[in-house]
């Protein structure tokens, strides 16, 4: 859509949504999520005296809507796991034009990338729309991997209509990317799997043993044989895992907590060793071995598990732009970001800057203007540049720099390693000496040295705390809330800052319809004719505008011919069976000359032959909740920031309404100042950083921490540590009470832990560990802790409002 759809305005102060039913609150009727904030009735039924049903956002109310229109209601019935809030990304139009020349080199036989399956019902409704497709052959959809494997007729088939339908019920799809894994985790359950049946046969041969079975038995030998054999490959097959781990960050100067399951392992394996090579029954730990493999093998899959979960959400290819030589001629295609700073050489060009430096409107150039790298190209068809510099000297290719990853380091758990592993070499050294000063045997002396090594491995923590960062994960992801990098809950620890970008940030990423009145007023014949005038506009006015309309269903009859966009000005539609020109756009532009009406100046006007039909009013909001959520913020401590790159009035308007002090608005800055100012004020220490543009990419490499609510742009999403999905701020807020909850569990689980160890090595240094005692406290140490977890991290209810 043209930039002559209006700008934008500021937003009077209005109240905020408020929670003023009890609990528990309405839920979604799509996705299940409690609607904390004002909820979005179904328009249909809104003055209904029953319950009708209400939506958290305008997203689900059109999917919701959709799916009842094409009588697959049954989504709803076999699906097994919330679903993420749709939000805004369905009404958001994606280029597909990569989709067919993909079909036709792999002829019609392709594997490609979805983000947003939730679960088996989601693969239901994906096959449901593909086999409504003429030309469609067969799909196999993989929910673990998050891909689906198509087979169709090329020539028949249309993948462009295919893919706007799925992304109009909420999924996208991508070309898969070298770097997406055929299986998540194939590797890790594959070691599981195997250390699991070591597990189970080394325990198995060792019973008879703690059961009486003499070494002189004609079997005795067969079975300590089958217990090192089984401790043996659980240790080249599982704890190879651990102890490559801890080698690499020791080599990087990084103590790992794969440090002490390794030491603890290498030494009841070496121990165990030397007791079956000289016949000391008593110091025979193979079974141990295993078994504590398999356990810490099945903590670290549940950690990983839940990281998998959130990171298939979301499409693995990262953006992919044009990268021109200096002096070279290109075209770029509708939708397509500016690759280099480059010239326009023809024609009128309608650019969206906000991505870029955080303006949230729209502009046009003209021939002979030079475009900014970052720019994206919202014109209805590609722009003929030539670029004014090299790719490797563009501001984008900065931006989408990927900084290769480092160790994450941890000075409190390092800390706390470094104490435990000289504690425990230290007593295990002294009780061997203690024995041997007073006269033990070497072996008894050596029993005692293994056994503190061997009993003091952190095997409860090793459970217990993965499966309390699954339980956080998962009550996150209920609510929209996705962590994608596990070192995220030990940085939140340190912080004290949080900066905010503006623009789609503490603002909705459109610009909110100011008078949804004026399109209700509408007939919906003529509501299907301005659908389809804005069906194809990049424009954030024309995605406003889309939250609004009713789904799409079934096409007009006749098929109304494409709308032709004019830079500037807006979009024409000209019906040949009746005649008449349809026109939304400028006022003057839309009237056709006509007087504009003095309240119609600034704004989006739709008419039909000139009369005017209507006149939209957009504004720059606020995200509903953002005074609220500030304030809670605030009040726990955190300080606030923003840091815009909109170089307008309007920042320190914002700071005014969240109620934020003059100096805590910086307005105007680009991509490396808002860099520059995170570093001067140390916040890779102590600043979680929120974006959502790519302006916001070098500012996200300088701060401790990083989230966003855009995951659906290829940048940011796979930079940040979490992203959220909604209409509001709760997202960040709920994911540092979470990290608190989890905090707290984790001090109960160490302290049961340090408790333990204290009473088995106490044992140990007193030679009353036994094989067989070891065996019996390890998993019930592990079970004890997982009890805890569970009692403490109970799913605790959404926040309400502050």
């Amino acid at each position: 859509m043209a930039v002559a759809l209006s700008s934008p305005q500021p937003a009077a102060s209005r109240p905020t949504g408020t929670l003023t039913a009890p609990f528990p609150p309405p839920l979604c009727a799509h996705c299940q999520s409690p609607v904390l904030e004002s909820p979005i009735p179904h328009p249909e039924t809104e003055d209904a005296a029953a319950h009708p049903p209400v939506f958290c956002c305008n997203g689900c109310r059109f999917v919701f809507e959709l799916i009842h229109a094409q009588g697959l209601q049954r989504f709803y019935q076999i699906r097994d796991a919330p679903l993420p809030p749709v939000s805004s990304r369905v009404f958001q139009r994606r280029n597909f034009d990569w989709l067919p020349p993909l079909l036709l080199a792999s002829k019609g036989s392709v594997r490609l990338e979805i983000q947003g399956l939730s679960c088996l019902a989601c693969v239901w409704l994906i096959e449901k729309q593909f086999l409504a497709q003429p030309g469609a052959l067969s799909i196999r959809v993989d929910p673990l991997a998050a891909t689906a494997h198509l087979t169709v007729i090329p020539e028949v088939f249309d993948s462009v209509h295919f893919a706007s339908a799925l992304q109009n019920l909420g999924y996208l799809l991508g070309p898969v990317s070298a770097s997406t894994p055929a299986s998540p985790n194939r590797s890790l359950v594959l070691r599981l799997g195997v250390c699991a049946a070591l597990a189970m046969n080394a325990m198995l041969f060792s019973v008879p043993f703690y059961g009486g079975l003499s070494e002189s038995d004609p079997y005795a030998p067969l079975f300590a044989k089958i217990s090192f054999l089984c401790g043996s490959l659980s240790l080249l097959t599982g704890a190879t895992l651990f102890i490559q781990r801890a080698w690499g960050a020791l080599r990087m100067g990084v103590l790992h907590v794969d440090l002490p399951i390794s030491l603890g392992l290498l030494a009841a394996y070496a121990g165990s060793l030397y007791a079956w090579l000289h016949h000391q029954r008593s110091a025979i730990y193979f079974d141990f071995v295993s078994m504590f493999t398999f356990l810490m093998l099945l903590g670290r899959w549940i950690r990983q598990t839940a990281i998998d979960q959130n990171r298939k959400r979301l499409l693995q290819t990262p953006l992919a732009v044009l990268q021109p030589d200096a002096q070279q001629t290109y075209s770029l295609p509708q939708g397509h970001a500016v690759p280099v700073r480059s010239l326009l050489l023809e024609g009128s060009a309608n650019l969206a800057m906000e991505w870029i430096n955080g303006e949230p409107d729209a502009k046009v150039v003209h021939a002979g203007c030079l475009l900014p790298s970052g720019a994206l190209n919202l014109g209805p068809g590609p722009l003929p540049l030539r670029a004014e510099e090299s790719w490797k000297d563009s501001l984008l290719c900065q931006l989408l720099h990927l900084p290769q990853a480092s160790p994450d380091r941890d000075p409190r758990s390092e800390r706390f390693i470094l104490v435990y592993l000289v504690s425990v070499i230290s007593l295990a050294l002294i009780g061997f000496l203690a024995w041997k000063l007073h006269g033990a045997p070497l072996d008894s002396a050596l029993q005692v040295l293994l056994s503190v090594l061997v009993v003091s491995c952190p095997c409860a923590s090793g459970v217990a705390l993965p499966l309390a960062t699954e339980l956080a994960t998962a009550h996150l992801r209920h609510h929209g809330v996705f962590v994608r990098n596990a070192s995220l809950w030990s940085r939140l620890r340190a912080l004290r800052r949080i900066a905010f970008d503006k623009t789609g940030t503490l603002t909705t990423d459109t610009p909110p319809l100011a008078n949804p009145e004026a399109l209700r007023s509408l007939s919906p014949d003529t509501r299907s004719i301005l659908a389809h005038l804005l069906s194809r506009s990049l424009h954030p006015t024309a995605t406003s505008l889309r939250e609004h309309l009713p789904p799409p269903t079934h096409p007009a009859s006749p098929p109304l011919p494409q709308p032709r966009e004019t830079p500037g000005q807006g979009i024409a539609l000209e019906d040949p069976s009746t005649g008449e020109l349809w026109r939304i756009g400028r006022p003057d532009w839309a009237l056709l000359g006509h007087p504009v009406p003095p309240d119609s100046t600034h704004s989006t006007v739709f008419s039909r032959n000139g009369e005017l039909l209507a006149a939209f009013r957009f504004e720059e909001s606020l995200r509903e909740d953002a005074p609220r959520e500030i304030d809670a913020l605030q009040r726990q401590g955190l300080r606030i920031q923003i840091l815009s790159g909109d170089p307008s009035d309007r920042v320190p308007q914002i700071a005014t309404r969240l109620a934020l002090p003059a100096d805590a608005a910086l307005s105007g800055l680009s991509p490396l100042q808002k860099a520059q100012w995170l570093t001067a004020h140390h916040a890779q220490t102590d600043t979680l950083m929120v974006g959502d543009g790519a302006n916001d990419s070098l500012a996200f490499e300088a701060s401790l921490c990083c989230g966003t609510p855009a995951v659906d742009r290829g940048l940011l999403e796979h930079k940040a540590d979490f992203f959220y999905l909604g209409r509001g701020l709760s997202g960040v807020r709920l994911l540092l009470e979470t990290a608190r909850a989890k905090e707290h569990v984790t001090r109960a689980v160490l302290v049961f832990t340090t408790l333990y160890n204290v009473s088995a090595v106490a044992l140990s240094l007193a030679g009353k560990m036994h094989p067989l005692l070891a065996a019996i406290l390890m998993p019930l140490s592990s079970l004890v802790s997982i009890g805890l977890v569970l009692l403490l991290q109970r799913p605790r209810r959404p926040l309400p409002p502050s």
